[in-house]
Formats: structure tokens, sequence, C-alpha cells
């Protein structure tokens, strides 16, 4: 899955498209996992990171929006190439995070990118802030999780 993408492309068409070649009784992605995280956690406010450029950043910020979580507060690290976004340090995504997230308007903090490297980064994060951190790949795990449960009537 990719964030940006599903903004792009959207989720109601990725979910078709996955759904005309996989037999999957649900399906998700990056985005939808993230606002259902966000609705979950009762976050509405969020500081959002981005690795990507403006053209990309622009549908993503606006999908968070039609979801009904503002992205006010918004940094990116303004990479074109997908290539460089891997070598975006952890320490890099920290200091964003940490700075962006202490904004007093933000009541949560959302890495974006399936190829960010931030999951050993978000314990560090939500110590530092005291809110809640959520990136793309967990976010996605999470909302898989809750929809087997779901789904299996556990």
């Amino acid at each position: 899955g990719c964030t940006s993408a599903s903004s792009v492309i959207g989720s109601k068409k990725v979910e078709e498209l996955v759904q005309r070649t996989c037999a999957a009784q649900v399906v998700t992605n990056p985005l939808w996992a993230a606002l259902a995280w966000a609705g979950a956690s009762g976050v509405s406010r969020l500081a959002l990171i981005s690795p990507y450029i403006e053209e990309v950043n622009e549908p993503l910020r606006r999908a968070f929006a039609k979801g009904g979580v503002s992205s006010d507060v918004f940094g990116t690290f303004n990479q074109a190439e997908e290539e460089k976004v891997v070598r975006i340090s952890r320490a890099s995504v920290v200091d964003a995070a940490v700075r962006l997230g202490s904004d007093p308007a933000v009541d949560g903090v959302f890495l974006s990118c399936t190829n960010l490297r931030t999951i050993d980064a978000i314990p560090e994060i939500e110590k530092r802030l005291s809110k809640p951190v959520m990136s793309s790949n967990r976010a996605l795990a999470w909302h898989m999780k809750r929809l087997e449960a779901t789904n299996s009537g556990v």
C-alpha cells in the first residue's frame, strides 16, 4: 500500500481494484487505516509529516480533510524521488515529528509514507510529546488486525 497513492487514486477505487483480483472480504489501505486510527483515537487535528513534494502532498491533505482530520500543522522533506525517501534518517523523522507535534494546536502526529523509517521512532516521539503518533505502516497493520477481529467475530 501507498498512502499518497491512495489519496490520488481514491480509497474506493483502490478497494475496487483489489477486489477485482483478490477474494478479499474487506480491503484497507494506509489512508483509510490512518483515518480509522484517527477516529478511534479521537484525533482530529494532526501534525502531518510527509516526505514528498507539494503536488503529492496536496491530495493527501485534502483526503485527510475530507475524512474530518485537519492537517494545518504540516511538514515535508520535499523529496520528488522515491529512492531518496528511504534514505531519510530516523533522527530526521523524530526531529520533525517532535518539532511539529509540539504545537498545542495538534492532538496527534501522523508520519505518512510506507517507505519512511518510522516504526522504531514512534515510541520515542510519543514519549517526548505525550500525544498519539501513528505511521502509514503501523496504521495499516492496526487496521488490518481490527478488521480481521471484526470480520471473524473475535
